[in-house]
C-alpha cells in the first residue's frame, strides 16, 4: 500500500481506534513503557504489511489484537532465556481483560463527550479551553477575562453536572465499572 492508496486512511484510523486496547494488553505484560512503545511500532508495522490480508468480515480489534499478542510473544521468547513467570494461559487471561477494560473506557468514554454536548456553550468552552488546551485554571482566567475564583467555582459545577450525566449514561447503557 502506498500513502495514497484509499486503504491507507482506513488502516490508520482503525489503528488509532485500536491503539488503547494495544496498548493496555502491552503494558500489562511488559514492564518497561519505551519496549512497549517497541512493540506496538512493530504492531503497527505488521498490521500494515499484511493490511491486505484482513478479512474485512471480522474485527479489525482481534485481528490486530492476534498481531500484538505475536509480537508480544516474540519478544517475551528474546527475553525469556530469562525466567517468563508468565504462562500461555495467564497471558492470554490478560489480553482478555484488556480488551474488555477498553471496551468500558470507550463507553466512558462516549459517554462524556454526550454529556459535554448538553453543557451550556459558555460551560462548554470552559472545560475545552481548560482541558484541551492543558492550561491551568489560572492561565484560563486570564485568557477569558475572569477571576481564578470564578473559572474554579465554575468548573467545580460543571464536574458535578459532568458526573451526574455520565453516571445516568452509565445507568442506562448497563456499563459495569
Amino acid at each position: 500500500m502506498s500513502p495514497s492508496d484509499p486503504n491507507t486512511s482506513d488502516f490508520v484510523a482503525r489503528m488509532m481506534s485500536a491503539q488503547p486496547k494495544l496498548r493496555a494488553y502491552t503494558r500489562m505484560l511488559i514492564y518497561n513503557p519505551s519496549d512497549v512503545n517497541d512493540i506496538l511500532q512493530e504492531v503497527a508495522a505488521v498490521g500494515w504489511q499484511k493490511y491486505n490480508q484482513y478479512d474485512r468480515s471480522r474485527s479489525f480489534d482481534a485481528w490486530v489484537m492476534g498481531i500484538a499478542r505475536n509480537c508480544v510473544f516474540e519478544y517475551l521468547r528474546e527475553q525469556g532465556k530469562r525466567a517468563n513467570p508468565l504462562t500461555t494461559e495467564a497471558i492470554e487471561a490478560l489480553e482478555a481483560e484488556a480488551v474488555q477494560a477498553s471496551s468500558s473506557t470507550n463507553e466512558l468514554e462516549a459517554a462524556l463527550e454526550f454529556c459535554l454536548g448538553k453543557l451550556a456553550t459558555d460551560d462548554h468552552r470552559l472545560v475545552r479551553t481548560r482541558f484541551e488546551k492543558s492550561q491551568t485554571n489560572r492561565a484560563v482566567a486570564k485568557l477569558l477575562g475572569l477571576s481564578e475564583a470564578k473559572v474554579s467555582r465554575a468548573l467545580n459545577r460543571i464536574y458535578a453536572q459532568l458526573l451526574l450525566c455520565i453516571k445516568q449514561q452509565e445507568r442506562q447503557l448497563g456499563v459495569q465499572r
